[in-house]
């Protein structure tokens, strides 16, 4: 959960606080008055325990998420994409090799296109879609005009209990707002494989061709630099490493999505799903019970094929994995050893 932790939090969610302290409070519903005397207390309830229900009415709300001061993942988020982004074009891209023109017949035109100037389109449009996709989500306003018109009451039970990190599965439970960011992740993803390619690329040309490897950094970095090479390596390992890990962060958080289509589940559900595991055994004979999380399972059929589909490849996985080798024993004769 430390990747959902990391990257949930800087995604659309981070437009809503994720620390009490952090929290503001509004006009009031009912009269626009404003109660500086009310706060909030670290157990996410007001400390006027006799005006608390006349507090739950529409009057908390975080404006975007830029609004100070940051949450600490939403720093960290844009010091990885600058560090990753700036690593890829000044440090990785010098050690691109040329290569070969492409030429492409279009209408009857030739166009000189080279393979080095495609992957660097590729990069450069994710590198702009990314903090494109990120600034609209943190300055998207997180409530609903007509809530806040309607005076709407505020769950605070569910946020007592559950936080302030409220977008489970594209849905804003507080402010009862719809949010995405697929799009966020997929451009996230492709981008640091990218840079993990070019740093890859980068440090191969080390242990083949040395002494290019050295130029390019001379190149790079001032002559007056001391220890280039060890410098070299390190800001390249370290590229290297942050972007398999930004990846391999963003991958699980595609297939955990993806596991969620799949499964019909909200986050929430599939949270509760850990402590009711009875409730989603597959058997629906008890559809009465008192589950408050009970809907209609797979009502889509593509989606019950589909499922269908991983439930065999897990299970085909489990078998190989899992697969009993018998092995000479001459003590014990035959024994079972898992592989």
């Amino acid at each position: 959960m430390v990747a959902s932790r990391l990257f949930s939090n800087v995604l659309p969610s981070i437009t809503t606080s994720s620390s009490p302290r952090y929290s503001k409070l509004s006009h009031s519903s009912k009269t626009g008055a404003i109660f500086s005397g009310s706060t909030l207390t670290g157990k996410c309830c007001f400390v006027s325990v006799e005006t608390h229900h006349e507090h739950t009415s529409n009057l908390w709300r975080r404006i975007h998420g830029f609004q100070t001061p940051l949450d600490i993942w939403f720093i960290l988020q844009w010091i990885i994409y600058f560090v990753i982004t700036f690593g890829y074009y000044f440090f990785a891209m010098p050690f691109a090799e040329e290569e070969q023109e492409v030429y492409y017949s279009i209408m009857k035109h030739e166009y000189k296109i080279t393979q080095q100037r495609i992957w660097d389109a590729i990069m450069l449009s994710i590198a702009v879609v990314v903090p494109i996709s990120s600034i609209k989500c943190s300055l998207t306003e997180t409530e609903d005009s007509k809530v806040k018109e309607k005076n709407v009451k505020r769950d605070m039970l569910y946020r007592r209990i559950i936080g302030i990190q409220v977008v489970v599965d594209g849905w804003c439970n507080i402010c009862l707002v719809e949010v995405t960011f697929i799009t966020f992740l997929i451009s996230g993803f492709i981008g640091t494989i990218l840079s993990f390619w070019r740093n890859a690329q980068a440090l191969a040309i080390y242990f083949s061709e040395r002494e290019q490897y050295m130029t390019k950094l001379y190149e790079i970095f001032p002559p007056t630099t001391s220890y280039v090479l060890a410098v070299g390596l390190f800001i390249n390992l370290s590229l290297l490493l942050l972007s398999l890990g930004t990846a391999v962060l963003f991958l699980y958080l595609c297939f955990f999505h993806f596991k969620l289509y799949i499964n019909d589940m909200s986050t929430m559900e599939y949270l509760n799903h850990q402590q009711q595991r009875k409730y989603y055994s597959g058997h629906y004979e008890d559809e009465d019970d008192e589950n408050p999380w009970r809907r209609p399972y797979y009502t889509n059929p593509w989606r019950r094929r589909l499922r269908r589909i991983v439930r065999a490849f897990v299970l085909l996985g489990r078998y190989i994995l899992c697969r009993k080798v018998r092995l000479r024993n001459p003590g014990f004769g035959y024994e079972d050893h898992t592989v």
